[in-house]
């Protein structure tokens, strides 16, 4: 793994797997999409579900309803904080967690 700051996550490829990193913190687990000018798509691993209702599905599965992880979901950062980094999971990583989750 390693850290960078946002002008260089802005140059990374589409397909990167990332964390939201404060000193000491990280946050979240996304698939970087294509950047543009200052900003960039990306898609959550952890659980979005999707569809027009959201709260109507999280409230399914809260009574026992099964439903399949949506990682089709694109979003757009947009919050443009110059100081933001981030750590970066290397392919050796994602092949340690794929190893540990099978």
């Amino acid at each position: 793994m390693k850290i960078v700051k946002r002008v260089g996550f802005l140059l990374l490829p589409p397909g990167t797997v990332y964390s939201r990193y404060k000193p000491e913190i990280v946050t979240g687990f996304e698939i970087k999409g294509d950047s543009f000018s200052n900003d960039w798509y990306y898609r959550n691993l952890l659980g979005d579900v999707g569809g027009d209702s959201t709260t109507h599905e999280y409230e399914d599965m809260e009574a026992g309803k099964s439903l399949p992880i949506r990682l089709d979901i694109e979003q757009r950062d947009g919050l443009f904080e110059r100081d933001t980094m981030f750590l970066i999971y290397e392919p050796g990583d994602i092949k340690t967690l794929v190893k540990e989750i099978l």
